[in-house]
């Protein structure tokens, strides 16, 4: 059922549900169509369960896992990797000192799949401040 539990939160997400109780309402409108790749013996689980199962995952493994299953999807070879610096303007005038964060980003122009994002102390050169 755990494996279930996190589909069904990875598919709200996808629809654009970022909170687990909307992520979980999502799954429910949709039982359903969710019925035809997966079980779901006793339905949808409520949001308590969905929170006590991920506050009992091992981060390090499941950093471990996700980035074997990363590694999986990129062959390195053959693909181009882009490399690209963005001011987030709109937070800036949340942060103290109203200046704008810059993130470096890094993904794979083949797939879309985001391998870095960190964000970097101004703007002057990504690459060298990201070292």
């Amino acid at each position: 059922m755990s494996a279930e539990v996190l589909v069904c939160l990875v598919f709200g997400y996808l629809a654009g549900r970022t909170l687990i109780r909307r992520s979980l309402n999502w799954c429910g409108e949709h039982f359903e169509e969710l019925r035809e790749g997966m079980t779901l013996e006793n339905g949808i689980a409520p949001p308590a369960t969905v929170c006590w199962m991920l506050s009992r995952i091992d981060e390090w493994m499941f950093l471990c896992v996700f980035m074997e299953w990363a590694g999986e999807i990129i062959a390195p070879k053959g693909h181009h990797i882009a490399i690209d610096g963005k001011s987030l303007r709109g937070f800036g005038e949340k942060v103290k000192g109203n200046k704008a964060t810059v993130v470096l980003n890094v993904v794979d122009a083949e797939t879309g799949l985001v391998l870095v994002q960190i964000p970097i102390r101004e703007k002057t050169n990504e690459i060298r401040n990201a070292t």
